[in-house]
């Protein structure tokens, strides 16, 4: 959270913008686990046992528990469970192993009962019969394998088994005794090697035999090649050990690692190399990662060191790593646990028993100086640690052990200067307590080290001092509000940033210039509340602000006249409150705000932003508490310090895989029971083009994008390129789109989806869709028409000849009358393309119609109109709770009362979904407010009843007035932002 004052009287409440995080647990300095986000019943796993993950072609997770098996697509499972027809599902709910082989697109399901395949192109299961000397009928399948030589391995709690891709059936390696198979791998030369709860066992597949390796542990669970061919073997309760294969199968022990190591339990339920060169290993007891460099456990869930990391599930059970580079762990209880390595994207630093870094500075002799909570910390760039200091005993009872604000090093004293509550104090490394030295009872908030060693102190109420620590004493002071940052530029020039404007100091002219935010000044300061500036170049600067993001100030050839403009424009950073701003060699603008880290290009073309999902803190940073050095970034907050190298700063920018799921079609014929028929197409059976027929009214396309760790940062945008070429761009959440009433003719429907980067795809996923005309509409009926004219025509023609004048009056007739059908017919047509099915208001082209009036309304007569965009609250639970068809009622129900509610003149549309627009013609914002407050109310005291059920409804709202802006678009996207902000910060409500 930035802060500026810590006492608990602070007068300026509007600087606490950040908050606190939940208990993050502490890391390796060499190793930092991955955030993990649990993924369990409550996100529609079957059960939150996961004894074993795999991956498809597809990127879909697959998870084995005692329900059954788990397709995940990262917002829904779909389960498949035990069918006493074997074709049709498992043999038995509880599922052991799992594995997919992509050669074949088959998924093998090792189970309590039986071994069965899935063939997922199909969705047809299969299952085989395994038989040896032993059994006749060998069912616990505890293992799976598929080697380099298109051989498939199957191990039970009685022996192994192999199959060749050739045959139907499996073949038992037999040998003398049962032995329980529990993992199955093979080396570079090919040879097959098996982890049982009688030891470590080679196959020889020429001979079809076993051969016991004797000076190997018994027990085990896992078996693993290293990339160096050493064997890494995880057994039931004696923790790790690696062995060097030597000839005729011998084994040489390199590393034996248990809890005595830092293993976290030594009972290992499995062992996996991952991309990073690594060894994982699940225990009962949590994960600890190996390095085969060393042979020692660099990380764990659970650390009492100087980084960052995630405490992650107790008991895991499975590993495994996605194309992605997620890592996903199958938990005894806690479901799926996955872990992102973008995380990890910024190292996070934590010192002694706080969470938080508070200030950060550096000294002439290249050590850093970090405050928190626990005292004060130094370190050098190899992360050797020295501290804590702290005050002493007495000056903790009397000025307050959470009372300090910022620090800075003096080069005069050579010593630590502590800006605090109870005044300021000095901390020489000599010695053991930091003490308070002058201006006792001052709040100081700020202190910054000048070019020659003085010391410029900012307050909270009694001005800017600036103060020689030799002396100790005041040299100068000047009244002015509390200074959030100060900038030593020359020896006459002074900058200082304050919650009441922004102050420029000439020293050799003892002048104040005070720039501050005036209404009618289009060039002054855009915005008082101020918290940070750092120079960008020759009479450049960046200016952060509380609420109104980055602005660059510039200096003209004069010196004087100061001009501004904000750095970036996006809603999301230009909204934020900023707590440093530092740039890179390459040019690249890093900032710490409310969203965690922005990083804005050196061009100006992209801007990503960082949150605790990469790394960042999640609950944000101090004002002032950004440092950079010897090419290292370094942001103190709430969660820790934030550490970072931007020429070697990796990111993880995937593009999740992205795929229509399914596709619902609903007829305007209604079914005898009264509901409209709809016909429905899973995500195996989506053919290459939807075909509609003139009875079909409408078509639902939901699509999902397999992003896992940071599901709520992607979005999704669509776009029907026949009707508009423009991109739709649907809220965090939302995943399908609605079309209805399309002409016949064939349409391209593009869907697109964003990274968490808010980086958009490049080839968006298409669907054909061709509309058929009805009969009337068809080439054939028309030369039917045309001929049907003719024949009339001659049959008038002839009819003529009897009875002129009488054949040709009733000849205007029948034209009229077919005009004012035909003209009916049109206007009908008209109304139905303009108008919502469900509600009766106007769809969005309706809509529009009124839109382009009322424009040139305002463009020709300044005639301003205003626009309300509200959006139903919670719908989804109406639906989800009661079904689509009380939701449906919900619809019309709100429907009504907005009719109600409004003017005659005023203009009401579906947006959309559970989103209406009202355009109020001839009213400003001021009469749009109690219009929004009117409809607020209405809704809120008019329930519905909804199966037997009084169910409330409240709406947020977002409105925006058209004199404000250029365009309609921009007027409605900012009343969309409105509406955004109120839905975010708690709904039921209406937002100007």
């Amino acid at each position: 959270m930035l802060r500026i004052c810590l006492s608990k009287t602070r007068l300026i409440g509007i600087l606490l913008i950040f908050v606190t995080s939940l208990f993050p647990a502490l890391g390796d300095p060499l190793y930092r686990m991955p955030k993990g986000n649990a993924v369990s019943v409550s996100q529609g796993l079957s059960q939150p046992s996961v004894s074993d993950i795999t991956e498809d072609s597809r990127g879909f997770i697959w998870a084995s528990t005692q329900g059954g098996v788990d397709r995940y697509n990262g917002s829904s499972f779909k389960n498949f469970t035990a069918k006493s027809d074997l074709t049709e599902g498992l043999p038995a709910n509880v599922v052991q192993r799992l594995l997919y082989v992509h050669e074949t697109n088959h998924l093998w399901i090792a189970t309590l009962n039986g071994l069965t395949s899935v063939n997922l192109s199909k969705d047809t299961f299969q299952a085989y019969a395994l038989s040896n000397s032993h059994i006749q009928n060998d069912r616990n399948v505890t293992a799976l394998y598929f080697d380099s030589n298109d051989t498939f391995w199957v191990g039970t709690t009685e022996g192994v088994y192999r199959k060749t891709r050739q045959s139907e059936s499996f073949v038992a390696v037999e040998y003398a005794s049962r032995i329980g198979v529990r993992d199955i791998t093979a080396d570079p030369t090919g040879r097959i090697w098996l982890a049982t709860s009688q030891g470590l066992f080679a196959v020889y597949a020429q001979t079809n035999t076993l051969k016991k390796v004797d000076s190997v542990s018994q027990k085990l669970n896992r078996v693993v090649v290293g990339s160096d061919n050493s064997i890494w073997i995880g057994s039931q309760n004696e923790g790790v050990f690696r062995y060097q294969l030597e000839p005729d199968s011998n084994m040489r022990l390199l590393a034996h690692i248990t809890s005595k190591e830092r293993l976290r339990n030594d009972s290992v339920n499995d062992l996996v190399l991952l991309s990073d060169g690594n060894i994982w290993a699940a225990t009962t007891e949590g994960t600890s990662v190996i390095s085969p460099q060393t042979n020692q456990v660099i990380a764990t869930n659970v650390q009492s060191v100087a980084s960052d990391t995630t405490q992650l599930a107790d008991n895991v059970y499975a590993i495994h790593e996605s194309a992605d580079g997620h890592i996903f762990l199958g938990t005894r209880s806690n479901g799926i646990v996955v872990l992102d390595k973008g995380s990890v994207t910024f190292d996070r630093w934590r010192f002694g028993a706080a969470n938080g870094s508070e200030s950060i500075t550096t000294d002439p002799n290249g050590m850093f100086w970090v405050s928190t909570q626990d005292g004060f910390y130094r370190f050098d760039k190899n992360k050797n640690i020295a501290g804590p200091w702290r005050f002493n005993e007495q000056d903790i009872s009397k000025h307050g052990a959470n009372s300090v604000k910022t620090i800075a090093y003096s080069s005069a004293t050579d010593s630590l200067w502590i800006a605090s509550s109870g005044g300021l104090a000095e901390l020489k490394p000599s010695q053991e307590h930091a003490q308070f030295v002058d201006l006792l009872g001052t709040r100081i908030y700020t202190v910054r080290s000048g070019r020659n060693g003085n010391l410029w102190l900012g307050t909270n109420s009694e001005g800017l001092f600036y103060y020689d620590p030799l002396t100790k004493q005041t040299i100068k002071k000047w009244d002015m509000p509390l200074a959030t940052d100060i900038l030593d530029v020359s020896d006459s020039e002074i900058w200082v940033t304050t919650l009441a404007g922004l102050y420029r100091l000439n020293l050799l002219q003892d002048k104040v210039t005070l720039y501050e935010y005036a209404e009618n000044n289009k060039t002054g300061l855009p915005f008082n509340v101020l918290s940070w500036i750092s120079k960008k170049q020759d009479n450049q600067f960046y200016l952060g602000t509380l609420g109104q993001g980055v602005w660059i100030m510039s200096l003209k050839n004069n010196g004087f006249e100061v001009t501004f403009e904000r750095l970036n424009d996006s809603p999301q950073l230009a909204s934020s409150s900023v707590g440093g701003v530092l740039e890179d060699e390459r040019g690249d603008v890093w900032i710490s705000t409310t969203v965690g880290i922005v990083k804005h290009s050196a061009d100006g073309s992209t801007t990503q932003y960082f949150n605790g999902e990469d790394g960042a803190n999640s609950a944000g940073y101090y004002i002032g508490a950004a440092l950079q050095a010897n090419g290292q970034f370094f942001f103190a907050g709430l969660d820790g310090l934030t550490v970072f190298e931007p020429a070697n700063l990796v990111i993880n920018d995937y593009m999740p895989k992205l795929y229509i799921d399914k596709i619902s079609v609903v007829k305007r014929a209604k079914s005898t029971q009264g509901r409209a028929d709809m016909k429905r197409y899973g995500q195996l059976e989506l053919p290459d083009t939807i075909v509609l027929s003139p009875d079909d009214l409408l078509l639902n396309i939901d699509f999902n994008a397999l992003e896992y760790a940071d599901v709520t940062s992607i979005r999704y945008a669509y776009r029907v390129v026949e009707l508009d070429e423009s991109w739709q761009y649907l809220e965090k959440g939302k995943q399908s789109a609605t079309l209805m009433n399309l002409p016949p003719g064939t349409y391209r429907f593009e869907v697109k989806v964003s990274n968490r980067y808010q980086r958009w795809i490049d080839t968006p996923t298409t669907l054909l869709i061709k509309v058929q005309p009805g009969w009337y509409q068809t080439q054939l009926a028309s030369l039917i028409f045309i001929f049907a004219g003719l024949l009339m025509l001659y049959a008038i023609y002839k009819w003529r000849t009897y009875n002129y004048m009488k054949r040709s009056l009733l000849l205007e007739d029948q034209v009229e009358e077919q005009t004012r059908e035909l003209q009916s017919a049109n206007e009908k047509f008209k109304k139905l393309s303009m108008q919502d099915a469900l509600t009766g208001v106007f769809n969005r082209r309706g809509f529009f119609e009124f839109v382009d009036k009322e424009m040139a309304q305002y463009q020709r007569h300044h005639h301003a109109f205003s626009i309300l965009l509200l959006d139903v609250d919670f719908f989804k639970q109406v639906n989800d709770t009661h079904g689509h068809d009380c939701g449906d009622k919900t619809l019309i129900h709100i429907t009504k009362i907005l009719k109600a509610t409004i003017r005659q003149q005023d203009v009401l549309a579906r947006w959309g979904g559970e989103e209406f627009i009202i355009l109020l013609p001839d009213t400003d914002l001021d009469e749009a407010t109690m219009v929004g407050h009117k409809i607020q109310t209405t809704i809120k005291v008019s329930p519905i009843m909804l199966n037997n059920t009084t169910v409330t409804c409240t709406i947020t709202a977002g409105i925006a007035c058209i004199d404000q802006f250029d365009s309609f678009d921009e007027c409605v996207s900012y009343a969309d932002t409105l509406l955004y902000k109120g839905k975010k910060s708690g709904r039921d409500k209406v937002v100007v």
